[in-house]
């Protein structure tokens, strides 16, 4: 058994070596040292794939190369895709959602399943690939040396890389999963940044994203996880920023630059105002409509968010839906009648909220005040496209400080 000193310092060493040159940890030698143990618990099949995927990945990423692949949807298929030549295998939550298990139906990529769900799928695939190789190897130690000659040695190592979905929550969580890969030999993770819980399918509308700090935290966790289990593994951070429209909150800086905000405040938030469309058609009868019983929004509020529906005409194209609707027990009346109805009314709402609202970013706020300065002949230290230039990577704080070092104090 080492010494407390002697684990600091392989772990420092650890820490230290080419493969994590770019790597900034959250955490320290010393505390990855402290939740290793005395035991020493070696996860071979992860720990040398790990190392050797990450050294081919390097190497193709140098030759502008990559490696297109299939997911899998059993064991049988894993170790055909390796017979196939494909260096690599990609394990996504998409196949274990719409396959099930004894315990789960099959369904959409929700990430509903139990965080043990995907290992347990990769656990089976990396059995079939190592036991590939047994097979592989007996067989070759039969042949003379001409056929061995004549006959391709397959590489039959898990090169894989496994859908960890949100991490299916918080630090523990994330910790948790990890670990079980590992366990199951698999060397690869992907990480993504939709709110656990919410999680949609790729093609799916409303994605929320979590805070950049929260994935930020996701990501130190695994890697936590992996150096105390001395495993170097392949970390996907992954993002749905191109799809997603919402985010889960507003306290990192990063983020900021992106948020809408209204520069229009006359008129009720569009929270207020979708709930008053919920209440308008719950009060005409539709009594499955009902998401506003939820909150508990002032009658202000709410007489407020009426008044601009009246005068929009939002409310007559909303009762005028609901005149045309079957009576609640009608036959003919669906709940494809009442979504449909809802999805109009609600798509309205947005058009018409955006176009009054008047929504922008931080960014195109200032450009606007900019340029009616600009155009009532002011001198200003940038042009409009050097400060969209500027503003298109800096940080929400830089491009606050610097709006209001040329003057313009926009609240946001």
């Amino acid at each position: 058994m080492k010494s407390y000193s002697e684990e600091l310092k392989n772990m420092q060493q650890w820490f230290a070596g080419p493969r994590f040159a770019d790597i900034l940890r959250l955490h320290t030698p010393a505390q990855v040292v402290e939740q290793r143990g005395t035991i020493d618990i070696d996860y071979t099949v992860a720990r040398e794939t790990a190392a050797a995927f990450y050294a081919r990945l390097r190497e193709l990423f140098a030759a502008g190369k990559s490696i297109t692949t299939f997911g899998p949807y059993s064991p049988g298929q894993a170790v055909t895709i390796r017979r196939l030549g494909i260096e690599g295998i990609y394990l996504g939550g998409w196949a274990t959602s719409a396959k099930g298990s004894v315990g789960e139906d099959p369904g959409p990529d929700l990430a509903s399943y139990p965080l043990s769900q995907v290992p347990e799928e990769a656990a089976p695939l990396v059995r079939a690939l190592l036991a590939a190789d047994r097979n592989q190897y007996f067989q070759r130690l039969q042949m003379t040396e001409t056929q061995r000659a004549e006959t391709p040695e397959i590489d039959y190592r898990p090169f894989i890389i496994a859908d960890a979905d949100t991490g299916h929550g918080g630090d523990a969580h994330v910790r948790n999963l990890i670990r079980r890969f590992v366990e199951a030999g698999v060397p690869g993770y992907h990480i993504e940044d939709q709110k656990p819980g919410v999680k949609k399918c790729g093609h799916q509308a409303g994605k929320v994203l979590v805070q950049v700090d929260e994935q930020i935290k996701r990501l130190n966790a695994a890697r936590l996880q992996l150096d105390i289990m001395q495993v170097q593994g392949i970390i996907v951070a992954r993002t749905d920023a191109e799809a997603a429209t919402y985010l889960d909150g507003r306290g990192d800086e990063r983020d900021q630059r992106f948020i809408l905000g209204a520069t229009n405040t006359g008129f009720p938030n569009y929270k207020t105002a979708f709930l008053a469309i919920m209440r308008r058609f719950f009060a005409g009868g539709v009594e499955e409509i009902n998401g506003h019983l939820m909150y508990r929004i002032s009658d202000d509020l709410y007489a407020e968010a009426d008044r601009w529906l009246d005068r929009t005409g939002l409310a007559a194209e909303i009762d005028g839906v609901i005149k045309m609707m079957p009576g609640q027990k009608m036959p003919g009346r669906s709940p494809a009648d009442i979504n449909k109805a809802l999805d109009h009314a609600s798509t309205r709402l947005l058009e018409l909220w955006q176009m009054e609202a008047g929504l922008k970013t931080y960014g195109r706020a200032v450009a606007d005040v900019m340029k009616f300065h600009l155009d009532e002949g002011a001198e200003l230290p940038m042009t409009l496209d050097q400060w969209f230039a500027f503003v298109e990577a800096a940080s929400f704080v830089e491009a606050r400080d610097k709006a209001r070092s040329m003057g313009f104090n926009i609240i946001w």
